[in-house]
């Protein structure tokens, strides 16, 4: 099972992450607040993106990557027509990999 983690938990994270002293405590320093909050919307951000890839790698689920699965599986048909709908060409692809 895959999790996504928010911004909130990497800054947990990061937070817990932080040496002791007063040098590093966020009240203190309100400027190491903004960096933490920079840093974990970053890392989620990533996250994310991770989670999409993992999507990508299934035709059944693919959005972005659709050209590039055509390219491999040597599409589209000349049969789609000029302009094929997008949910055409993603099964094309999907025909392709379960006949191969």
């Amino acid at each position: 099972m895959v999790v996504i983690r928010t911004a909130e938990h990497y800054a947990g994270q990061l937070q817990a992450l932080l040496p002791p002293g007063p040098a590093w405590d966020p009240e203190r320093v309100p400027e190491l607040q903004h960096v933490i909050t920079g840093l974990s919307r970053e890392f989620a951000r990533i996250d994310g993106r991770a989670f999409d890839l993992l999507n990508e790698m299934d035709p059944a689920t693919v959005s972005e990557l659709v050209p590039d699965w055509e390219r491999v599986m040597n599409l589209p048909d000349p049969c789609l027509g000029l302009k094929p709908l997008f949910a055409d060409r993603r099964l094309s692809v999907r025909q392709r990999l379960v006949a191969t």
